[in-house]
């Protein structure tokens, strides 16, 4: 047996390869999200006083009397 020229093609469905890309989107969609809410989390952290209470109201209404007690002073 002589073989002089073999072809071999081999091709995705359509519908496959935009299914893969979707995902592929998606997966790294997601992972973009992931490192913004962990900027956000840390900027968050940043900026948190490191008060025991972590009531939000709480600590803006000390927050706010501080600042205008610095106000009064000046």
């Amino acid at each position: 047996m002589n073989i002089k020229e073999f072809l071999f093609e081999m091709s995705d469905d359509p519908f496959e390869v935009k299914l893969r890309d979707n995902f592929e989107l998606l997966e790294d969609e997601y992972n973009e999200s992931l490192k913004r809410q962990k900027m956000l989390k840390d900027k968050v952290q940043i900026h948190t006083f490191p008060w025991p209470t972590h009531n939000f109201n709480f600590r803006l209404q000390i927050y706010l009397k501080h600042i205008f007690t610095c106000l009064l002073e000046k």
